[in-house]
């Protein structure tokens, strides 16, 4: 067995905590990449807004994410890096990532407001709700997951071929 050329060396691990939906480790912050996306079409909005009005704008998006995590969460030290975590659209469809982004993006324009990077609706029950688009595959109570799967990915397959003839 090798020796790790790292064994004799000090380890500094420091704590990640969450606050406020953003998780920050330090002065670094690892985002979920909604939350980019969000901050991302929040951004282009705004800045969008600004030429319209013909405000010159010397912002930068990396600034603006920054303003934004250090805003919302209020941690010191402050927050000077971040990160995107890993995607869940890892297993998604170049055609499913764009439409989610699509729909993100819609959903940013029309929302109620947005609250640390989400956006909400009230609905007519007066109850705020966010707004969560992801594809998923939900396994009805009472069934085996694996069983499910096979059933279902069979049926798409069926479907997927009647409608390409």
């Amino acid at each position: 067995m090798s020796k790790s050329k790292f064994e004799n060396v000090e380890r500094i691990e420091i704590e990640k905590v969450t606050v406020k939906g953003y998780v920050v480790q330090g002065t670094h912050c690892i985002l979920k990449p909604t939350q980019l996306s969000t901050m991302e079409a929040t951004f282009n909005l705004m800045v969008k807004q600004m030429v319209a009005v013909g405000f010159e704008n010397e912002s930068t998006l990396d600034d603006h994410i920054l303003s934004t995590i250090n805003n919302v969460t209020g941690v010191t030290p402050i927050v000077k890096t971040y990160q995107v975590g890993a995607s869940k659209t890892s297993n998604s469809t170049p055609e499913m990532i764009e439409l989610i982004s699509k729909v993100d993006a819609l959903v940013l324009e029309y929302a109620d407001c947005v609250i640390n990077g989400k956006p909400y609706f009230l609905c007519t029950d007066k109850v705020p709700r966010e707004y969560s688009g992801t594809f998923t595959t939900r396994t009805p109570n009472g069934e085996d997951r694996k069983e499910y799967i096979e059933a279902l990915t069979k049926t798409v397959k069926e479907a997927t071929k009647e409608l390409t003839k």
